[in-house]
């Protein structure tokens, strides 16, 4: 249990419930001894009853939770390929921003990952920026994100593991503080746009103000 602890609470870049899970067995059996010693918890009848009961509502949880993972996966993939479909004719650099499974499925089908330091970008590039992401480009030296259309996919069941709009965070505490959570899940929005030279207002005011 320490280990799982440790390298959850101190050494994993950021918290999440997966770092946790080694932790959950060991902590089943510590517990589950600990009931044991109290002989009024485990009658035979009662016990059994007790056992099943929570066990079926344990295992419908955690399937209702794993599907709403599923969907959200699913639909980074669905999004990739629609956007392929979208832009496969495209002369121009076409980049993504953002990680996780996203990232994944549009470098599979040849997308470039942008860097707002490291990337090449020129006038007229179509960038497609994911709402429920991590480490999006936010803001270019030389040009603006003009948005062109925006992609909307379901993305869930009434559950979520990551939804920063019901602080659910089971990747990544950045989210919120809890590993799921209950409630109208957002949908999975994905914005397309080029990159248009700033004007003159802009770029006096990027210019004037570093952040």
């Amino acid at each position: 249990m320490v280990g799982p602890w440790i390298f959850a609470g101190f050494l994993n870049w950021t918290v999440n419930a997966r770092s946790v899970l080694p932790l959950i067995p060991a902590a089943g059996i510590l517990m589950f001894r600990r009931l044991e010693s109290i002989p009024s918890l485990f009658a035979p009848r009662r016990s059994a009853a007790a056992l099943a009961v929570g066990l079926a509502i344990s295992a419908l949880l955690s399937f209702w939770i794993t599907s709403s993972d599923v969907a959200w996966a699913n639909s980074q993939r669905e999004a990739a390929n629609l956007l392929y479909q979208k832009t496969r004719s495209e002369r121009g650099g076409v980049f993504l921003a953002g990680h996780w499974g996203f990232q994944y499925y549009m470098q599979a089908a040849g997308f470039t990952l942008g860097d707002e330091e490291n990337s090449n970008f020129r006038e007229g590039d179509l960038v497609v920026i994911p709402e429920n992401n991590t480490e999006l480009i936010k803001r270019l030296a030389q040009f603006r994100f003009v948005a062109q259309q925006n992609l909307e996919l379901l993305r869930g069941n009434l559950a979520a593991t990551m939804a920063s709009t019901l602080d659910a965070g089971f990747h990544s505490s950045y989210w919120g503080p809890l590993p799921f959570a209950f409630g109208k899940v957002p949908l999975g929005i994905y914005h397309i746009g080029r990159l248009a030279p700033l004007e003159r207002q802009d770029t006096a005011t990027h210019q004037g103000n570093p952040d």
